[in-house]
């Protein structure tokens, strides 16, 4: 079985972010937490969308590809 992720759009408050989480907490309505990149954890996040569905290990190459270009191209 293929692990899967969906994009979604998260609110807390008056925040706002879009994030891909697995596909077993992408329920609509439902509250979440998200690890930091400092290993912490963001409480408080409810799923307000759910859009987009990929196989998390394509998600996790775009995200890289994402955070190689940024270190080439940020001065």
């Amino acid at each position: 079985m293929v692990a899967m992720s969906v994009q979604c759009k998260l609110r807390r408050g008056r925040e706002r972010m879009t994030s891909w989480i697995p596909k077993r907490y992408a329920v609509v309505g439902r509250y979440i937490k998200l690890k930091s990149e400092d290993g912490t954890w963001d409480d408080g996040w409810k799923v307000h969308q759910a859009h987009t569905e990929l196989p998390t290990k394509v998600v996790l190459e775009r995200e890289q590809d994402y955070r190689q270009t940024r270190k080439a191209s940020d001065v």
